[in-house]
């Protein structure tokens, strides 16, 4: 999946082939369709919207009549997406749209691996001490990882657990300081 963020058209070209795809004609859909739905600012724009998503792996073409399919990634970067557009409804949203929202916010909670977590930590840790105005090299372990449960909609249950993984695996190192976990080091590799 690509990692890039999506412009909000992109998003809600997504979110439009997820509300209108036929389950009849196997969850596909049509460019005609989808464009039709598209607020009117947009509906010029469609097919260059439609050739980059389908660039980037999110959509693919299924029939000799046009026929699209959202696919997995792009079911992956719609949730993770949806989460940070600021994109604003001006009209009302059809049943369809409302649906397929709703089925995106019962996905929405990202599943992180742990060698991702050891990637987003080692991030978030490095800001944190650039961004330190004491000079400290530590950084309190709690508040990282729920800046990390927040920024990346991912279950505190699933950071935490991550978190204590690589202490125990020492690819992180903290100490108790008055009552507070700070993170010293981080070994990435």
């Amino acid at each position: 999946m690509s990692e890039e963020r999506l412009l909000a058209e992109q998003t809600i070209y997504l979110l439009y082939v997820k509300a209108y795809s036929d389950k009849n004609e196997n969850d596909t859909v049509t460019k005609g369709s989808v464009k039709s739905h598209l607020p009117k600012e947009w509906k010029e724009k469609a097919e260059e919207i439609h050739a980059h998503l389908e660039k980037l792996g999110m959509i693919e073409r299924k029939t000799k009549r046009g026929r699209f399919l959202l696919k997995a990634d792009g079911y992956k970067a719609l949730l993770k997406n949806l989460s940070t557009t600021d994109y604003k409804f001006e009209t009302i949203a059809g049943a369809k749209v409302l649906n397929a929202l709703l089925d995106c916010l019962k996905k929405s909670t990202v599943e992180m691996t742990k060698d991702e977590f050891l990637i987003k930590i080692n991030d978030m840790y490095n800001e944190t001490i650039r961004s330190s105005r004491t000079g400290t090299m530590a950084a309190d372990g709690k508040k990282i990882c729920q800046k990390i449960a927040d920024r990346y909609s991912v279950p505190i249950e699933t950071v935490t657990q991550h978190y204590e993984a690589l202490k125990k695996e020492e690819k992180i190192f903290a100490k108790e300081d008055t009552g507070v976990e700070q993170i010293l080091w981080i070994k990435i590799k």
